[in-house]
């Protein structure tokens, strides 16, 4: 399948870049969306205070017209001056089952990494530790929670086959409330 690699700069285009997950899991018994307004109010430039020391930028993949993916990449200048760690954060990082297009996503925030002189990608993550992040690497017969990403069982072999190393477990737990 051939690949186009197109930025997204317009708001039409952070539109597409915002919604594409919906076509990605339309149908899709254990995913939950995250809420439109709470994207936009993330993604864009002028709505986020984290771009006081943030700079990002977001990539769609496209086959023919379709976009079969997205990532954003981020550079969180307090990070890396507080924890000395010169990584490029990525996330909303979603994709159709094709490891060329994982590979054109990751390469995108990879070359983007190395033109800033960062050392290693970090992700998913957000903006900041309030933002939805990591990974989905079991339970994915679970229902979603608003709080959490959801991803397809495929997204962590992408990970492994890009070479990529897990970093840290994330548990969600599941607590009932007696009934009296």
């Amino acid at each position: 399948m051939s690949v186009q690699l197109k930025e997204a700069k317009t708001h039409r285009d952070l539109r597409k870049f915002i919604q594409f997950p919906l076509r990605l899991y339309k149908n899709h018994p254990y995913y939950v969306p995250a809420l439109f307004m709470d994207e936009v109010q993330t993604l864009y430039h002028e709505k986020n205070p984290s771009f006081k020391h943030c700079e990002a930028r977001y990539w769609l993949a496209y086959a023919g017209n379709n976009p079969v993916g997205r990532i954003a990449g981020i550079i969180n200048h307090k990070h890396i001056q507080k924890w000395n760690e010169p990584y490029l954060r990525f996330g909303w990082f979603d994709f159709i089952d094709d490891p060329d297009i994982s590979s054109v996503l990751l390469s995108a925030v990879a070359d983007w990494a190395r033109q800033r002189k960062l050392t290693a990608l970090h992700g998913p993550l957000g903006f900041t530790d309030l933002d939805r992040e990591g990974m989905l690497i079991e339970g994915f017969e679970e229902l979603g929670t608003l709080a959490t990403l959801y991803n397809h069982p495929y997204y962590p072999e992408h990970m492994l086959q890009h070479g990529f190393e897990k970093d840290t477990d994330w548990i969600e737990y599941e607590l009932r409330a007696p009934a009296s």
